[in-house]
C-alpha cells in the first residue's frame, strides 16, 4: 500500500516522533556555532565551577558566590557537561533545547480532556516554531527552559482539570513543577500559573478550591522543592569570596541583597537610574528601553500572533462546549494579565514575555484545530506558506551567491566594512542538503497545494518552512556572523599565550568586573582580588592594563621580573598577560 503522508492518521506515538523530528531539525543544527551571547557565560561559568570544585550547592562566578539566580539552570548545564564530556557551546545550550522538547512532547503524550490529537500536534508545532522560543531555546538563557516549565505546570493542571482527575494530582504535580520553576528563575512563574487557575475557577464559580487542603498540600510541596536548596545555602558557613574568606558578608545577607537588587532592576530598571546624567535623561532612557523591549517581547509571539484576529472573526468560540470555553477564556485572560503585569514594569526585558508563549501556543493550537476545512483563515495560511516557500528559494540563491561564492566580501568592501575575521570555509554537504530540501518542499507544496485544506496539514507545512529557514541561517548567516566574533577570538589568543597545563590567574575579575570572554579561557584558572594575595605560586596573571599599570612598581610584582606575554584589546578595554620570571625574593626575618 502506498504511503500518503497527507492522509496519515496520527496516534500518540507517531505524533511524538513527528514532534521530536521537528524539534531536532530546528534546535540542533548549528546549536554550538555561535559564540556565547548575552548572559550565557553567567550560566555556564558557575556550572564549570561546580564540576571543578564539587560544590553544587552555591554557584560561583569569577571566583565569587553568585546568588542573583537560583541554581537549577547551572545544575542542568553542569549535568550536560558531565554527560557529554565537553564544556563547549553545544553542550551548554543542549539543556535549554531539551526543555523546549520536553514541553512539546508533554503536549502530545499527556492525556487531555480538551485537546484532541490534531490540536496537540498543532500546539506543539506552534510552540516549536514561535520566534521567541526559537531564539531563546537555542541559547542557554533561563527563559527558554522557564517557558517549558511554565507550560508544563499550566498544561498539567488544565489536563487534570479537564479529565476530572484526583485533586491530589491536580495540585501536587503542578506543585512539584512550580518548585522547579522557583529554582530556575524565581516567583514570576506563579503569576502566570495562578492567572490561569484563578480565571478557570472563577468561571466555574469554584474559587473556594483555593482554600482546599489539596491546594495547600500542593503549595507545601512547591515550597519544599525550593527550600531544600535555599535552606542548605543559608545554613552553610562558606564565605562569599572563595579566595578572601574574611572579607565577605554572611551568606543570608548577600543572597537577600542580590535577590532584592535583581528584583528592583527587573521591576523599576534600577540600572538605568545609575550615573550622573540628569533625571530627565534617565527617564528618557528608561522609556526608550521599555518601549523597545515591550515591542520586541510582543514580536516574540510571531508569526502565530497574527492568527488571533482571524480566529475571532470565524466565531469559533461560540461553537465550543462550555468547559472548552472556560479553558480558552482562562488562557486568554491569563496572557492578558501576564502581558499587563510585565508592561507595568519600567525595567521589563523582552525575554520576560517568553514564558507566556507556552500558554498562547496551547490556546492558539486548540482554536486552530477547530477551524473548518478550507475556511478563509486556512486559505490565507496556505497562500502564506506558498509565498514563504518561494521566498526561501530566493533566499537560498542569495545565500549561495553571497556566501558560497564569496561575493559578500565585495559587499563589505563597498560598504567599507572590515570584518575582524575571515569568512569560514564552506561545507558543501550541508548546503547541498539545504538546497535539495528547499527545492523539494517548494515543488511538493505547489503540486499538492489543493490538498492542504486543514489546520494539521498546514501546521506541518509551516514546520517544514521553519526547518528550511533554520537550515539556511546555519549555512549562510552564521558564517557571516562569525566574522564579527570578539569573545571567542579573545579566548583563543589568551590560550595561545599560556602553555597548556599552566594555571592562569585572573586579577580582579570578580562579578563587578566580569568579562564574558573568560568562558573561552582554558582551564585551570584561578582568581585573585587583592595585591597581597600574590604568594609566589602565580606564574601567569591576566590583568586589565590600567590595573597593572598602577601596580607595576609594587614590590610583589617588580621584584619578580614581570614579562609581557600578550596585550589584548576587548571592546573598550585592554588586557595584558604577565609572566613572572622569578619567584618572590626572600626577605630576611620574614621567610
Amino acid at each position: 500500500m502506498k504511503f500518503d503522508i497527507l492522509n496519515y492518521k496520527f496516534g500518540r506515538f507517531s505524533a511524538a516522533v513527528a514532534v521530536m523530528l521537528v524539534w531536532a531539525c530546528i534546535y540542533l543544527p548549528g546549536l554550538g556555532s555561535r559564540e556565547v551571547q548575552g548572559n550565557e557565560p553567567k550560566r555556564t561559568m558557575p556550572a564549570i565551577s561546580m564540576i571543578q570544585s564539587g560544590n553544587w550547592i552555591t554557584p560561583e562566578l569569577a571566583g565569587e558566590k553568585y546568588y542573583k539566580k537560583p541554581p537549577l539552570i547551572n545544575w542542568m548545564i553542569a549535568t550536560s557537561f558531565k554527560l557529554t564530556g565537553s564544556t563547549d557551546e553545544f553542550s551548554a545550550r543542549l539543556p535549554s533545547a531539551l526543555s523546549i522538547l520536553f514541553f512539546a512532547l508533554l503536549i502530545v503524550v499527556m492525556p487531555s480532556g480538551f485537546l484532541g490529537i490534531d490540536g496537540k500536534i498543532i500546539s506543539s508545532i506552534i510552540f516549536l516554531t514561535t520566534l521567541g522560543i526559537i531564539d531563546k531555546g537555542r541559547l542557554i538563557e533561563i527563559d527558554g527552559a522557564y517557558a517549558g516549565i511554565t507550560g508544563m505546570a499550566v498544561l498539567a493542571w488544565l489536563n487534570y482539570r479537564s479529565l476530572n482527575s484526583s485533586r491530589w494530582l491536580l495540585w501536587m504535580i503542578p506543585g512539584i513543577i512550580l518548585g522547579l520553576g522557583l529554582l530556575l528563575k524565581g516567583p514570576l512563574i506563579l503569576v502566570f500559573f495562578y492567572s490561569v487557575v484563578f480565571f478557570c475557577l472563577y468561571y466555574e464559580r469554584k474559587l473556594r478550591e483555593l482554600r482546599s487542603f489539596h491546594h495547600a498540600a500542593g503549595i507545601t510541596v512547591m515550597v519544599l522543592v525550593f527550600s531544600i536548596w535555599a535552606v542548605t545555602v543559608l545554613i552553610s558557613k562558606q564565605s562569599d569570596v572563595t579566595s578572601v574568606p574574611g572579607n565577605a558578608p554572611p551568606v543570608a545577607s548577600k543572597m537577600s541583597s542580590e535577590w532584592l537588587s535583581d528584583i528592583l532592576d527587573n521591576v523599576i530598571g534600577m540600572d538605568s537610574l545609575k550615573g550622573d546624567k540628569p533625571w530627565w535623561a534617565k527617564l528618557s532612557k528608561i522609556f526608550f528601553s521599555w518601549s523597545r523591549d515591550v515591542l520586541q517581547g510582543l514580536c516574540y509571539f510571531l508569526p502565530w500572533l497574527l492568527f488571533i484576529p482571524s480566529l475571532r472573526r470565524e466565531k469559533i468560540f461560540e461553537k465550543l462546549h462550555e468547559n472548552e470555553k472556560i479553558i480558552v477564556k482562562s488562557l486568554f485572560w491569563a496572557i492578558v494579565v501576564g502581558v499587563a503585569c510585565l508592561m507595568m514594569q519600567p525595567g521589563v526585558r523582552a525575554r520576560y514575555f517568553v514564558p507566556l508563549i507556552a500558554l498562547s501556543s496551547v490556546m492558539t493550537g486548540f482554536m486552530l484545530s477547530r477551524l473548518q476545512d478550507n475556511s478563509g483563515p486556512l486559505r490565507t495560511w496556505r497562500n502564506t506558506v506558498l509565498a514563504l516557500s518561494i521566498i526561501s528559494a530566493f533566499g537560498l540563491a542569495v545565500g549561495i551567491f553571497l556566501v558560497s561564492m564569496r561575493f559578500i566580501a565585495k559587499i563589505f568592501e563597498i560598504l567599507k566594512v572590515k570584518p575582524p575575521l575571515p569568512l569560514d570555509y564552506t561545507y558543501y554537504l550541508p548546503e547541498l542538503l539545504t538546497s535539495v530540501l528547499t527545492a523539494a518542499f517548494l515543488v511538493y507544496f505547489f503540486k499538492k497545494m489543493d490538498k492542504f485544506t486543514d489546520s494539521l496539514k498546514l501546521s506541518l507545512a509551516s514546520a517544514g518552512i521553519a526547518i528550511i529557514i533554520v537550515f539556511q541561517i546555519c549555512c549562510f548567516v552564521f558564517p557571516v556572523i562569525r566574522q564579527f566574533e570578539v569573545k571567542r577570538p579573545a579566548g583563543i589568543a589568551i590560550n595561545r599565550a599560556v602553555p597548556p597545563g599552566e594555571t592562569l590567574f585572573l586579577y580582579n575579575f570578580g562579578i563587578s568586573n566580569y568579562t564574558p570572554f573568560i568562558y573561552y579561557i582554558r582551564q585551570p584558572t584561578g582568581y585573585l582580588f587583592e595585591g597581597d594575595e600574590l604568594t609566589g605560586k602565580e606564574k601567569y596573571i591576566l590583568f586589565e592594563k590600567g590595573t597593572f599599570g598602577g601596580m607595576v612598581n609594587d614590590y610583589n610584582i617588580a621584584s619578580r621580573d614581570p614579562r609581557l606575554m600578550l596585550e589584548l584589546a576587548y571592546k573598550k578595554k585592554k588586557y595584558v598577560i604577565i609572566r613572572f620570571e622569578k619567584p618572590p625574593p626572600k626577605i630576611p626575618g620574614l621567610n
